[in-house]
């Protein structure tokens, strides 16, 4: 049986997790550094981005096609899937 240390000998470092470590650095050397590499963007999503993306998901809800895969694959989005309320 193979141990738990020579398993942990195999596992790869982590592309995301060196990104983000390179991305810090710069930010300490004073450069403007925007890390997406390591989950949600460090600024807020523009208003007119947010309003396309409701306009074309309210206009597109009937219409879009689902993956063959999805079990939902017939049903058109619910009305309130485009909800800007909470």
């Amino acid at each position: 049986m193979e141990s738990i240390s020579s398993r942990i000998e195999k596992v790869t470092p982590s592309l995301t997790l060196a990104v983000t470590n390179q991305a810090k650095a710069m930010k300490a050397r004073g450069e403007e550094v925007y890390g997406l590499a390591g989950g949600e963007p460090e600024v807020d999503t523009p208003d007119f981005i947010k309003a396309a993306a409701i306009q074309a998901c309210r206009k597109a809800a009937p219409n879009t096609p689902r993956p063959a895969a999805s079990p939902n694959s017939a049903k058109p989005f619910p009305k309130n899937c485009c909800s800007t309320t909470a």
